[in-house]
């Protein structure tokens, strides 16, 4: 179960998770989570959150998305994914 300050690292994919928020700390309502990829990294595998909505943060560099067959690419801003949707990132550029 995911504690709140507890960070884990994929040694294979080089994701690291920090879980910020916790459904203990929030009675249920959200997990919150700093999810960092290193440049060039990517998620593995397409993914499919049928009740949850995405909120990415971009701190630097370039994000690309695809959702729904649409490519989209994001610098610096906030991109919200609506739940519901089949999508896949990776870092274009750190």
């Amino acid at each position: 179960m995911a504690t709140k300050g507890q960070t884990i690292t994929n040694t294979k994919t080089g994701e690291k998770i920090t879980w910020m928020e916790t459904a203990k700390d929030t009675d249920g309502k959200r997990l919150v989570f700093d999810f960092e990829v290193k440049p060039k990294g990517k998620l593995p595998v397409v993914h499919f959150h049928p009740y949850q909505q995405d909120t990415f943060t971009i701190k630097g560099g370039i994000f690309a998305i695809k959702l729904k067959k649409i490519l989209s690419e994001v610098q610096r801003a906030r991109k919200f994914l609506h739940k519901g949707f089949f999508d896949f990132f990776w870092i274009m550029k750190g």
